[in-house]
């Protein structure tokens, strides 16, 4: 809500901008010459830039934040500088050449950057898609673990089951390798087994089979650790 009312607000000061913009340069100018027209289109270039800038703040999507922040203060600093020059080059008689060389220049920086803001922003999107896939195996099987723990009513066999799920916890939930991908594999097929004898089992063979759990996640954590 704070987003759209910001977009609102940037799209407003714009519009109004943009109207006095061109009441002063058609009123107080006489003389139409191709460095006003210049000056003039990449002014409202400016102008339109910042429109956008309130339209893409209005936008309710969490992950156009950055791309959101960078647009609101980059734009600001070519919007004013744009606006300075514009207004210089319009009031001060000179060849067309100079304002043009300079004007393309000061929009050809602000569009490099938001490119390359867009660019890291879609990366950043990327990177997090891949720590959720690379986390999702271990988060389930911790809840799993405490599901089966939190429902055992024998208590030495719920005392083994939480060490087994605090083990699991407290893993590091990243698999980033084929080797660790492996291990998970093999750590979910031993819980699945446990799973289906833990109600039936006696507490030394919970432990028989809890173990293997236990070795492997050592295994895992030592995996991850020299893997970062």
């Amino acid at each position: 809500m704070q987003d759209k009312k910001i977009g609102i607000l940037v799209i407003i000061i714009s519009l109004v901008g943009l109207g006095v913009y061109n009441l002063c340069a058609f009123l107080l100018v006489s003389n139409y010459t191709s460095t006003f027209w210049v000056s003039y289109i990449f002014t409202t270039i400016a102008f339109f830039a910042q429109i956008i800038v309130g339209l893409i703040f209005g936008r309710s999507d969490a992950n156009s934040k950055f791309l959101q922040l960078t647009l609101l203060y980059f734009g600001g600093i070519y919007f004013v500088i744009q606006l300075v020059a514009g207004i210089l080059f319009m009031i001060i008689p000179m060849s067309v050449t100079l304002p043009l060389i300079l004007q393309v220049c000061i929009f050809a920086i602000y569009l490099s950057i938001i490119l390359a803001s867009t660019s890291a922003k879609e990366q950043i999107t990327k990177t997090e898609a891949n720590i959720n896939i690379a986390t999702f195996n271990i988060k389930m099987l911790a809840i799993d673990a405490e599901h089966l723990y939190m429902s055992e009513v024998n208590e030495n066999k719920k005392t083994e089951l939480k060490k087994m799920y605090e083990a699991i916890r407290d893993s590091d939930p990243m698999s980033t390798t084929d080797a660790i991908k492996n291990l998970d594999l093999q750590i979910d097929a031993a819980f699945k087994s446990l799973s289906t004898i833990v109600d039936s089992c006696t507490v030394e063979e919970l432990n028989r089979e809890i173990k293997p759990i236990l070795d492997l996640l050592t295994k895992r954590n030592l995996l991850c650790k020299s893997s970062k």
